[in-house]
């Protein structure tokens, strides 16, 4: 009796490391959207400096510097949000496995605990003890 409420628990158990599995393979995608953003943003910025150097524009270099720090500030602020987004997603589906963890852990001592609880009653029940075993039961 007592193995099938066990085995329900472990089963959740089980639903629930999966799923926080695929929340961190979700996780580690958005981390690496955001490096590969990052990555994009600078060489756009590369890019642009060199057709300023190419254009020899020298007279519109201030105004294109200024342009170019204030989209790298605002690039380097969406990645900071993004990698923040990611940090707090990563920190609450590590708390989640630490609960699952737990479940997982209480349903095992649940299963050992009936385990010896079945293994008690054959040592009495094989030792003669019947009508000790009915009172124990009747107890219960």
């Amino acid at each position: 009796m007592t193995a099938s409420p066990t085995s329900a628990m472990l089963q959740k158990v089980l639903a629930g490391l999966a799923a926080v599995e695929a929340r961190q393979e979700e996780t580690t995608k958005a981390v690496a959207s955001a490096q590969a953003d990052a990555r994009e943003a600078r060489d756009t910025a590369r890019e642009i400096t060199v057709i300023l150097r190419e254009q020899n524009a020298l007279e519109r270099v201030a105004e294109v510097r200024a342009e170019a720090r204030k989209l790298v500030a605002d690039l380097r602020a969406d990645v900071e949000h993004a990698m923040t987004l990611v940090r707090t997603e990563q920190k609450t589906q590590n708390s989640r496995l630490d609960a699952i963890e737990l479940l997982k852990t209480k349903g095992q001592g649940v299963l050992l605990g009936g385990k010896w609880t079945l293994d008690l009653l054959k040592i009495v029940a094989g030792a003669g003890g019947g009508a000790l075993l009915l009172k124990m039961l009747e107890a219960m």
